[in-house]
């Protein structure tokens, strides 16, 4: 060892290291500063004995930068504009609000009320009582629900076949009905009532010609639905209506089932028996004998409610009539019920 090397203890030596460290950190921190500003730090990462550089780029607010030339050609730099990037939480909050908005402002606005109802389609039924049994006048045309509509209609008329309601914006409410056509004209305790092809009952309403007309001393044979029902159910106003008129256009009203009056397989079996019957007689009903006339000769004939076999029962009944006749036979009552066993009843 030289004897010029001076020995050097160990806390000299670390004290002498620490201030060889500091040195370099204060080095490299004034070259950094003098660097430019797109010089980008290399941040190393140590993995067991290999160094990795780790370029992290510097986060920079990009800004517009805006130029005016003025009358004399000289440019101005204006203050710069930063560029508004905004996420996707303002993105939905945003929407969000401009919904709650658009929803708040077409419920509670009067512009979406319904001042009236357009009724099409419909010959027996006015506009006026369309809109007293939808009671939508003056609601707000989204509360509104077509299909509840629809059956409240067809509910409350047995003579609409078909209703379509239909709402258009910013507040109508069309409906076009398709109302049934009147067949049979049954008379029953001077009670009037219209019967479909389809044998539903309904209040006679306006003008029907060529109808057929049954005088009825019971109720229809349907068993299920007779007159007197029907008479009640008329009697009542908007009788058919599931709830409250003034609640009806806001919740879902069901279609009830349309039940009914008369079989209508025998309803073109009454219109031809009422072209076979003689000229100037009216056709009758008994429960217990079914549908006929009053003969001109002076009885009354029946020939019960058997539609398949109407065509064969008049034509034995013109047997039947030349037969008594040649036997001098004045009956009360004739029954063809049972093709195979008519009788006629004495006084």
């Amino acid at each position: 060892m030289s004897p010029e090397r001076r020995y050097m203890s160990r806390a000299e030596q670390v004290r002498a290291r620490r201030l060889h460290e500091m040195d370099q950190r204060v080095t490299t921190a004034t070259d950094i500063v003098k660097r430019p500003a797109e010089y980008q730090p290399a941040i190393q990462s140590r993995t067991g004995d290999t160094m990795l550089p780790i370029i992290q780029k510097p986060r920079q607010r990009t800004r517009r930068r805006i130029f005016f030339r003025s009358a004399n050609g000289k440019e101005f730099r204006l203050p710069s504009i930063p560029i508004f990037n905004p996420g996707w939480r303002v993105v939905s909050a945003s929407i969000f609000i401009v919904s709650a908005f658009l929803i708040y402002t077409f419920l509670s606005s009067p512009f979406f009320n319904v001042s009236k109802v357009s009724l099409r389609g419909g010959d027996r039924i006015t506009n006026e009582e369309m809109e007293s049994i939808l009671a939508v006048t003056g609601k707000n045309v989204l509360t509104l629900s077509p299909n509840s509509l629809e059956n409240i209609v067809k509910n409350t008329y047995p003579v609409v076949e078909k209703a379509n309601v239909s709402i258009g914006f910013p507040a109508t409410v069309s409906v076009r009905i398709t109302e049934r056509v009147p067949v049979l004209i049954w008379e029953q305790d001077s009670d009037l009532r219209w019967i479909s092809a389809d044998g539903v009952a309904f209040e006679p309403k306006g003008e029907a010609e060529g109808l057929t007309t049954i005088f009825a001393n019971g109720n229809p044979p349907s068993g299920g639905y007779n007159l007197s029902l029907v008479r009640q159910e008329s009697s009542k106003p908007l009788a058919s209506l599931l709830v409250p008129s003034s609640l009806a256009p806001s919740l879902q009203v069901e279609e009830a089932p349309t039940p009914k009056f008369i079989d209508p397989n025998l309803i073109p079996a009454i219109q031809g028996m009422a072209n076979q019957a003689p000229a100037g007689v009216s056709l009758i009903y008994d429960p217990t004998y079914g549908i006929g006339w009053a003969d001109p000769n002076g009885w009354e004939v029946y020939f019960g409610l058997t539609p398949a076999e109407m065509s064969e029962k008049l034509a034995a009944y013109a047997v039947v009539v030349e037969e008594l006749s040649r036997r001098g036979i004045h009956p009360d009552l004739i029954s063809m019920e049972n093709i195979y066993a008519p009788y006629f009843r004495m006084e």
